[in-house]
């Protein structure tokens, strides 16, 4: 079994090295409609409707060589498929129901405030004063998002908390309350697919998206429609992991939201240590053909919190780790599984953008990179890499700190917050 799954990779490998579709533009361009749907049955759909250009692209709908219905772009020049997504079967639509009885409106009422709650358990209380709800991104994506005023007697501004993949805002309510207590308000979000905004795919436990720019219009709303019209000023940025990468896109991209930004063993590379190369061409060939939307090669929907403390890659606290399961085991809709194929195709188009060795320099706000020693998810050697290169940035690492750094044993905490502290301006008068 071990030498099929291999032997099945490397051919498909091959096949998306080397087997290069010629270009469509020309055919498009001479009127000539349907060679360029055979063009596009050659690269493996079938039934393609609707087909049209918009700038340098096709979008089209058709069936994968599975059958699903996919939506799908396509470059025109180079017959690259640059997006695709399922169409789901549209539901019937149910028609307008009578008034309902109070028991019903009742429960539907239950059900909308659901989706807003913060969950609260006797290990992890919700610290006071706060306030949740819901917003939606340009795309039509329902967030869910939380807010804090400060705790102190000086105000010192807003930190901002963007969690990592398959996180959650309850997760960070130990953090909520040190940063409050040092004089700051808080305000944090559930990012697309995951903790108690929308998800993405009928799986909810699949953490999915097509490409990273998703989580910009995540970043935008949230800024927009919280942070800027709630929340006093001045702003900084706490991003772990994946929220990490998010934030230095949206710096790199120019959005100068916040005064300085602290990022928590940053995803400035994964850390793979077999056959990265093949890592990379195999996701990006699967996620081209319309299986984007599958779990990567032995992932599961079991929650990434359930797994044993024993083995576990991102704290040796038994006690924090024990408490963020207990979170999900208090509400299951909070979990999150392995990621898809997409999802680390995307991640691996963005650490690629990382590499770039002009990218570091074209941040000119100051940056903050705490990382882990011994990390086994993300490299921190690629930080230590990236920081170098920084305008006006600095790293600090950790030893022996696995990867969530904010859950990890009280001597590595300690350590964080003197960073931050040292770091953040007025951070640390408030504890003295």
């Amino acid at each position: 079994m071990y030498f099929f799954s291999r032997a099945a990779t490397i051919f498909l490998l091959y096949l998306a090295v080397t087997i290069q579709p010629a270009p469509v533009d020309s055919a498009y361009a001479q009127g000539s409609q349907e060679r360029v749907i055979r063009d596009i049955e050659i690269r493996g759909f079938s039934n393609v409707s609707g087909l049209r250009r918009r700038g340098e692209n096709y979008v089209f709908q058709a069936e994968n060589f599975i059958g699903e219905k996919v939506s799908v772009v396509m470059n025109a020049a180079t017959g690259e498929i640059v997006g695709l997504s399922r169409v789901m079967p549209q539901k019937k639509q149910r028609p307008t129901p009578l008034p309902c009885r109070k028991r019903h409106c009742t429960h539907a009422l239950q059900k909308r405030r659901r989706f807003m709650a913060l969950v609260s358990i006797p290990s992890n209380p919700i610290p006071d004063h706060a306030v949740s709800g819901h917003i939606e991104t340009a795309d039509g994506v329902r967030l869910r998002f939380a807010r804090w005023p400060a705790g102190g007697g000086k105000r010192k501004g807003t930190v901002c908390v963007f969690p990592g993949r398959a996180e959650m805002i309850e997760k960070y309510f130990e953090v909520v309350s040190e940063l409050r207590l040092r004089g700051f308000a808080v305000a944090s979000l559930d990012w697309r697919g995951q903790g108690g905004s929308a998800r993405a795919l009928a799986d909810s436990r699949k953490g999915h998206v097509v490409d990273f720019a998703e989580y910009q219009l995540d970043l935008d709303a949230f800024m927009k429609q919280i942070v800027l019209p709630d929340c006093p000023p001045p702003y900084f940025g706490l991003a772990h992991s994946m929220g990490a990468a998010n934030l230095l896109r949206a710096i790199h991209e120019e959005r100068r939201w916040f005064d300085r930004v602290v990022l928590c063993a940053p995803m400035i590379d994964l850390k793979i240590n077999r056959w990265p190369a093949v890592a990379r061409y195999f996701t990006r060939f699967m996620s081209g053909i319309g299986l984007g939307h599958r779990y990567i090669p032995g992932g599961s929907a079991v929650a990434v919190t359930n797994r044993p403390f024993a083995s576990n890659p991102v704290s040796s606290d038994p006690v924090r780790y024990e408490r963020i399961a207990s979170i999900v085991e208090a509400d299951a809709s909070l979990g999150l599984g392995s990621p898809t194929l997409s999802w680390i195709s995307a991640a691996f188009r963005q650490v690629d953008e990382f590499a770039e060795p002009e990218y570091p320099a074209k941040l000119r706000q100051p940056i903050l990179i705490v990382g882990a020693g011994a990390d086994r998810l993300v490299s921190t050697a690629a930080a230590e890499k990236f920081a170098i290169r920084l305008r006006a940035g600095a790293i600090v690492v950790i030893p022996g700190s696995r990867h969530e750094i904010l859950i990890e044993r009280n001597s590595i905490r300690s350590q964080f917050w003197a960073a931050f502290d040292a770091f953040v301006p007025g951070s640390a008068s408030e504890q003295r």
